[in-house]
C-alpha cells in the first residue's frame, strides 16, 4: 500500500519583513523654546561634523546637524543660547547663518571639540544681518593633540550692535577673524585668547581684507600673540583700543594698527615678556590716534615702529620699556602731543626720533645702565629734550635746533 504525501496549506515559512527607514538624531541634550519670551536655549552634545543656525523670515530659527536633525522655532525674538560638545574626530564647522535677518535678544554661541586628534573647529558667521543684543562666540578644540580653532566674520554687512565678544581655547593654533563689509558696525568687542606657551599661534586679524568696520564702544584683546588691525580694510575704533599680547617662551609677537586705521580714543599696549633675545616681538603704529598712547614692552627684545607717514597721534607719548634689548622708531610720524616719555630699565636702547614731526613735545629720556642711543637726525622738530642715562655708554646725535638737557649723555 502506498502512501500519499499530503500538502500542509496553512505550514509556517518564516520570512524577512523590510522595516521603514528611521532617522535617529546624532543630537542628544535638551532644547527648550518659550514662545512667550521668545528664548531658544539648545545644549547637548552631537557627534556629527556641523551644526547649524540659520535665521529666517518671520523671527524663525532652524537648527541642523545633517544627521537627522532639522527643527524649526518661531518666534525667536529674545536670547538665543546654543552649547554644542561635538564629539567628532574629524573637523567640525558651527555657523550662525545671518539670511539678511535681525537676531533681537543676546546670541551666544559655543562649540567644543571634546574628541581626540588634530582636527580643526570653525566658529563662523555668515550672511548679512543684525544682532541686537550681545554676540558671544567662544570655540575651544582639542583635550590632547595640538588642535586648531578658527573664528571667522567674513564677507558681508554684519551689523551687531550690542557688541561681540570672542573667546578661543585651542591647544593649536588659534585665528580670530573679523572682516566684514565696510559699512558693518559692531558694539563694544573683546577677544580673548588661551592656550599653551611655545609658539605664535594666539592670532587676531581685524580689517585685513577688504571692507572694514566701525567699532562702538571701544576694542579690548587679551591673550594672543599676533593682533593686526586696519591694514586693508578700514576700522575705526570709536573708544579706546587696549591690547595686551601673552607671557610666552618664545619672542615674534606682533602688535600693528596699520594704516587704515582709526582710534577716536586713547591706545594701551602691552607686550608681556618674551624672555628671548634675538627674536625681537614688534609693535607697528602706521594708523591715526586721536588720543595718547601707552605702550608698556616686556622683557627680551623689542621694536616699537611709529615712524611712517600715515602715523599720527594726537596726544602725549609714554614708552615703557623693561630689561633687555628696546628699539624704538618716532622717525617720519607725527606727534602732536605734549609730551613723549621713554623709561627704561637696564640694558641696550635705541631711540630713533630722525624726521619725527613734533614740534609741542617735550622729549624726556630716562633709561638705566647698559648701552643707550639717541638720534636725532637731521630734521627731528621737538619743544625740547632731557636725556637721562645710567652707568655704561649713553650717547646722542644728529642735529639738536631745541633746548637739550643730558645727564650720563654725551
Amino acid at each position: 500500500m502506498q502512501l500519499k504525501k499530503r500538502s500542509s496549506p496553512n505550514r509556517f515559512r518564516p520570512q524577512m519583513e523590510r522595516l521603514e527607514t528611521r532617522l535617529v538624531p546624532a543630537f542628544t541634550g535638551s532644547i527648550n523654546f518659550n514662545p512667550g519670551t521668545g528664548n531658544l536655549s539648545v545644549i547637548g552634545t552631537d557627534d556629527q561634523a556641523s551644526f547649524t543656525v540659520t535665521a529666517s523670515a518671520g523671527n524663525t530659527i532652524t537648527i541642523t546637524d545633517g544627521g537627522g536633525l532639522t527643527q524649526a522655532f518661531t518666534p525667536v525674538t529674545g536670547n538665543i543660547n546654543i552649547n554644542i560638545a561635538t564629539t567628532n574626530v574629524a573637523a567640525f564647522t558651527g555657523t550662525l547663518a545671518l539670511g539678511g535677518q535681525s537676531l533681537l535678544g543676546n546670541t551666544n554661541l559655543t562649540f567644543t571639540r571634546a574628541s581626540t586628534g588634530a582636527a580643526l573647529l570653525t566658529e563662523t558667521v555668515t550672511g548679512a544681518g543684525s544682532i541686537l543684543g550681545k554676540t558671544t562666540l567662544t570655540a575651544t578644540n582639542g583635550p590632547t593633540a595640538a588642535a586648531p580653532t578658527a573664528v571667522t566674520i567674513s564677507g558681508s554687512v554684519v551689523n551687531l550692535v550690542g557688541g561681540l565678544a570672542i573667546n578661543t581655547n585651542g591647544t593649536g593654533t588659534d585665528t580670530v577673524t573679523v572682516n566684514p563689509a565696510a559699512t558693518s558696525t559692531i558694539g563694544p568687542m573683546t577677544v580673548t585668547e588661551n592656550g599653551a606657551q611655545g609658539s605664535i599661534d594666539k592670532l587676531l586679524n581685524i580689517g585685513t581684507a577688504a571692507g572694514g568696520a566701525s567699532i562702538n564702544g571701544g576694542l579690548t584683546v587679551n591673550g594672543v600673540d599676533s593682533a593686526v588691525i586696519g591694514t586693508v580694510g578700514t576700522i575705526g575704533v570709536n573708544g579706546s583700543v587696549n591690547i595686551t599680547t601673552r607671557n610666552n617662551t618664545v619672542g615674534g609677537s606682533v602688535i600693528t594698527l596699520g594704516p587704515t586705521s582709526t582710534v577716536i580714543g586713547n591706545v594701551t599696549t602691552k607686550m608681556a615678556n618674551n624672555g628671548v633675545t634675538g627674536t625681537p616681538d614688534v609693535e607697528t603704529l602706521s594708523g591715526a590716534i586721536f588720543g595718547s598712547l601707552n605702550a608698556t614692552l616686556g622683557s627680551g627684545t623689542n621694536t616699537l615702529n611709529a615712524n611712517t607717514a600715515t602715523t599720527f597721534i594726537a596726544g602725549t607719548v609714554v614708552m615703557y620699556g623693561s630689561n633687555g634689548t628696546n628699539a624704538i622708531n618716532l622717525n617720519g610720524g607725527t606727534f602732536s602731543g605734549s609730551s613723549i616719555v621713554f623709561t627704561a630699565g637696564n640694558g641696550n636702547n635705541t631711540l630713533n626720533l630722525a624726521g619725527a614731526n613734533a614740534g609741542n613735545a617735550r622729549l624726556t629720556v630716562s633709561v638705566g645702565n647698559g648701552t643707550n642711543s639717541v638720534a636725532f637726525g637731521a630734521g627731528a622738530t621737538l619743544a625740547s629734550a632731557t636725556l637721562i642715562g645710567g652707568y655704561g655708554s649713553n650717547t646722542f646725535s644728529g642735529t639738536v635746533n631745541f633746548p637739550l638737557t643730558t645727564y650720563r649723555f654725551s
